[in-house]
């Protein structure tokens, strides 16, 4: 037996109807449909739902295998109603003099002709590289000031959302969507790379940072 499949899944706070493989669910903060495949199957104890393995589907070939697939849908499905109760977060940090992110809106950015984009800050135009999500359409996004000859434009994806401190270097993400979230900040952390001498760069709260002793003179 799968020791993660077998544990269950709290629903406190959660509106849980299932329909065959169809697992209805709405919180607070989301509602959605998760579709559990047909060797698996789901039931509603008090305030937990367990996820079952279907007998009637199992196959010797399939028994091999069926384990991880137990275990696979009952942590995505977990991750599930739990954003929809309490969104997932993550907490982000930008080292660097100078270095920071703040909201913008996207009519600040000019287009050149080259399809290019520039914005004017302390009187000088910068050029601007559009990161992140460019399928969702949105009138605000983060730029990003990093130290480079050119600034960044993070479009957040739909479902996460950001909130940035007044010193512009500490960032709290959230989102319904644990992996979604986790793509985002690995994204944000891509657009400058923790350097390992003097720390800087975007990384996350807690993270680890593994520093290198620069050179020394001789004695």
């Amino acid at each position: 037996m799968s020791k993660i499949g077998r544990k269950p899944i709290s629903i406190d706070g959660v509106s849980v109807d299932i329909q065959g493989q169809n697992i209805h669910y709405k919180g607070p903060k989301a509602s959605d449909v998760y579709l559990l495949p047909e060797l698996l199957s789901a039931s509603v104890e008090g305030k937990n739902l367990f996820v079952k393995i279907n007998q009637a589907n199992m196959t010797p070939n399939k028994a091999k295998t069926i384990n991880c697939v137990w275990g696979l849908h009952h942590a995505l499905l977990k991750n599930k109603l739990s954003g929809a109760v309490k969104e997932f977060e993550k907490k982000v940090k930008i080292v660097g003099l100078g270095c920071k992110a703040e909201f913008i809106n996207q009519t600040s950015l000019k287009q050149l002709s080259n399809k290019k984009y520039v914005i004017e800050r302390d009187k000088k135009v910068k050029a601007v590289v559009i990161v992140g999500d460019k399928s969702v359409k949105t009138e605000k996004g983060l730029l990003f000031i990093l130290g480079k000859s050119h600034f960044f434009y993070f479009i957040l994806p739909a479902s996460v959302s950001v909130e940035i401190d007044k010193t512009g270097q500490n960032l709290v993400a959230r989102s319904i969507d644990p992996v979604l979230l986790g793509l985002t900040v690995s994204n944000i952390k891509k657009l400058r790379v923790i350097e390992p001498y003097k720390g800087t760069g975007i990384r996350e709260e807690n993270e680890i940072v593994r520093r290198k002793a620069g050179k020394t003179k001789a004695g």
